[in-house]
């Protein structure tokens, strides 16, 4: 499943079919998406996975 952030178009989580996801914004909107840069980079599909894990550990340890 593709997650998208709406009005900001921010990919969250890259998946399914995200390439013709990817065609139809750019034919119907004009607007470029990020490259799927794969499983082996990104299992989750998720782009900031390791920033909101950090930001997870941060807010719990108080910093």
């Amino acid at each position: 499943m593709t997650i998208m952030r709406f009005p900001e178009v921010e990919v969250v989580r890259i998946g399914t079919c995200y390439e013709l996801i990817v065609d139809a914004v750019r034919r119907e909107y004009g607007i470029e998406l990020p490259a799927d840069r794969g499983r082996h980079i990104l299992p989750s599909g998720y782009l900031k996975e390791f920033e909101l894990a950090k930001n997870a550990d941060s807010s719990i340890s108080g910093h």
